[in-house]
């Protein structure tokens, strides 16, 4: 597995959103270490990045130390009192530590843009701590700070060789939980078994956790309060289950996922092979589909179309599109519907799916996705077929 990204790669990143910087009139970027913004232009590492569109970035982390690291940043302490327990914002450390950043670059009349700040999934009014900002802006009374979340998303949704690369390891990875599912899957072993077995697959092929989270009948089982989508229960395992996942590998900070429903056990519920084959079905088309210049509107309304030629009338509410940590998109949401495919987006997971007749059970084999000039392929390897395990 790759350690890290080479210098030539971020230097193209910082060209790219210097670009959109232009084309914004923005003349600097602040940047919280929440979500990946910091970390795709820095390699993360810090807390803050000031990064200007002239001039080299600043990263202000709690380390002590100085000068600049490998990419020319330059390394600047938070302020903290020597010793202070890490995390500790008393006095104010990260704030003036920025506003001394800021100050360095001659930000007192600038137009700022601020990452994390509005339109960010899961958060739309954002993640950026008020104090700080606040701070940040009485500093800079003539100053205009703006956020610049969409921009970041729109320098990170087309991706470069070497990331498509990361993509490629990390579907491997969730591939190797995929194959740890095959083989250990049956009835009367517990979820906590399954899971344990395909994490520590997957932790060794990376080095890096991903994440599973498995759904029976419609309800998922991961508990949200531990990390990485540990189940919830030592379920046991039934003869004639259906078990739904999603399984995420990770590599520098890159995830994919892929999904591959199975039926545990025989005898398998009636309409399970014929709706897990439309499901699979319904991808392949859906992905000679997709191509750079539709909009997500149209290849939303196209799996709509592709399941209503196979007598299905619902779909599910939840994402079909999910582009990691940029948009989700589905028929039934409202992100993205406005962006236009290109050559080298990287969709983290295409999982068009549609529910079980008769049940709260949702079937969808999904795979991250590439988009070329030609056309999109998907990133994983094995076959995507109708399974049932250990009958």
């Amino acid at each position: 597995m790759p350690k890290k990204f080479s210098r030539d790669e971020y230097l193209r990143r910082w060209q790219k959103v210097r670009a959109l910087m232009k084309e914004e009139r923005l003349d600097c970027l602040l940047i919280p270490a929440e979500g990946p913004d910091l970390t795709y232009l820095s390699g993360g590492g810090a807390g803050w990045l000031v990064f200007p569109y002239e001039g080299a970035p600043i990263a202000i982390s709690e380390r002590e130390g100085g000068g600049q690291n490998e990419l020319g940043i330059e390394m600047r302490p938070d302020g903290r009192p020597p010793g202070s327990v890490p995390g500790n914002a008393e006095g104010g450390n990260w704030s003036p530590a920025i506003i001394d950043a800021l100050d360095a670059r001659d930000m007192s009349r600038a137009h700022i843009g601020v990452g994390n700040l509005s339109g960010v999934f899961r958060n739309e009014e954002g993640g950026v701590s008020y104090t700080i900002l606040d701070r940040v802006k009485k500093s800079f009374p003539q100053a205009r700070f703006d956020s610049a979340a969409d921009l970041l998303m729109r320098a990170q949704l087309v991706r470069s060789p070497e990331e498509i690369a990361v993509f490629d390891k990390a579907t491997a990875v969730a591939e190797q939980g995929c194959q740890a599912l095959f083989e250990t899957a049956r009835p009367g072993v517990s979820l906590r078994e399954l899971w344990i077995t395909m994490y520590e697959k997957m932790l060794r092929a990376s080095g890096q956790p991903g994440s599973i989270a498995f759904t029976l009948e419609g309800v998922r089982t991961a508990d949200p309060g531990i990390p990485h989508g540990g189940p919830a229960s030592g379920h046991i395992l039934r003869a004639g289950e259906i078990l739904g996942q999603e399984i995420t590998g990770s590599v520098l900070g890159y995830t994919a996922q892929v999904d591959h429903p199975v039926c545990v056990g025989s005898p398998a519920p009636k309409e399970w092979a014929k709706t897990a084959q439309d499901s699979i079905d319904t991808f392949h088309r859906l992905l000679e589909f997709i191509a750079p210049g539709k909009s997500m509107r149209e290849l939303n309304d196209h799996v709509l179309t592709l399941l209503a030629q196979k007598g299905r009338t619902e779909t599910t509410t939840k994402v079909i599109f999910n582009m990691g940590e940029g948009p989700r998109s589905g028929p039934n949401r409202r992100e993205g519907k406005n962006l236009v495919v290109e050559a080298g987006w990287v969709i983290n997971v295409v999982k068009p799916g549609t529910y079980m007749p008769g049940s709260d059970t949702v079937i969808d084999f999904g795979d991250p996705v590439v988009v070329t000039d030609q056309g999109a392929r998907r990133l994983g390897k094995r076959k995507l077929e109708v399974l049932s395990l250990g009958a």
